[in-house]
């Protein structure tokens, strides 16, 4: 099992610099950028930087959506950021925060054929094919001038699209409950098992909010992320994990009511175990590992980190290389 390094857009540029070349000191496996969608920077350009800045670590979205990218302009980027360092760039793709949606003003109807359409076209694009579509994403003659596999991962969540990542992907990206992993994972080899011929590689990586608790302050930050996280949680994965949904239902009256710190009173042990992985560096190190009994073949470590983010960020990676 490997170790990836995780960030989101809306993290400050020098703290993603400082990330990454402890990455690449560290030798960890990968780098994954998850997009805050309209907060602080840019997803592509937060995603140059690691292939710039470092030469080994693999190097991800995860993810961002076609349904707010126009899908040749989403080619086109990708196609540059392979460019940049051959072989070590992966796209990640899914439909977005239904929220974020809603604030758009973007309909949403038929997730699953929306990502396989969008598959189906962004490989050809890659082949050098002028593509003509009359579907969803309408093109004419459209080429990007360049080749190259770029491996696909989907960020999903739902069962029809759970099947769909392994019928059409090259990985999956699975966040929620605990409880909800196991589950989430036997429908993507349901879906791999209707391929006609299996890929060489299907990964499964398990990206989780990660905390050290190294005081009181990181327990209250604990508390509070998991108020946000369990709030925006879909009906569906609820229903395949073993949480207790009135109790989500009530921190998420509480978080659109009161707001995030009172909502996190409300956050219990059980939903703090459910929605995180938190505790000491060794502690987390064991949960994250314990993902590997699931079939998962690569976890992500943050954010938030802890209030000292530094100083959890490195005492996790060390911890986790003391135990190979």
């Amino acid at each position: 099992m490997h170790l990836d390094l995780g960030i989101t857009t809306g993290n400050p540029v020098e703290r993603g610099s400082w990330l990454f070349s402890l990455a690449e000191k560290k030798k960890l496996h990968g780098i994954w950028i998850g997009e805050d969608i309209d907060r602080l920077n840019d997803i592509f350009t937060v995603t140059s930087l690691p292939l710039l800045e470092t030469t080994t670590p693999l190097v991800g979205i995860g993810i961002t959506s076609p349904l707010i990218r126009n899908l040749s302009t989403l080619a086109r980027a990708a196609l540059a950021l392979h460019e940049l360092s051959p072989h070590r760039f992966r796209l990640g793709l899914g439909i977005g925060g239904l929220r974020d949606l809603e604030k758009k003003g973007i309909p949403l109807s038929n997730p699953t054929q929306i990502l396989r359409e969008a598959v189906s076209l962004l490989r050809r694009m890659w082949s050098k094919e002028k593509v003509t579509s009359r579907g969803l994403f309408p093109l004419n003659g459209y080429e990007v001038g360049g080749r190259a596999e770029i491996p696909i991962f989907f960020g999903v969540r739902g069962p029809r699209l759970l099947k769909l990542a392994g019928e059409l992907a090259d990985g999956v990206i699975l966040s929620g409950p605990k409880s909800y992993v196991k589950t989430a994972v036997s429908l993507v080899k349901e879906g791999l098992e209707k391929r006609p011929q299996l890929p060489k590689v299907f990964t499964i990586v398990v990206w989780m909010p990660t905390l050290l608790i190294l005081r009181e302050e990181d327990l209250a930050l604990a508390r509070e992320t998991v108020a946000v996280v369990s709030a925006d949680v879909p009906e569906k994965v609820l229903e395949m994990s073993e949480i207790d949904r009135e109790l989500v239902k009530t921190v998420r009256k509480a978080v659109l009511k009161d707001g995030v710190q009172q909502a996190a009173g409300l956050v219990t042990e059980e939903l703090l175990k459910e929605f995180s992985v938190s505790g000491s560096a060794s502690e987390v190190c064991g949960e994250l590992r314990s993902f590997r009994e699931n079939g998962v073949d690569e976890v992500v470590f943050g954010p938030p980190y802890g209030r000292d983010w530094k100083a959890s960020v490195t005492a996790l990676v060390d911890a986790w290389g003391s135990l190979l």
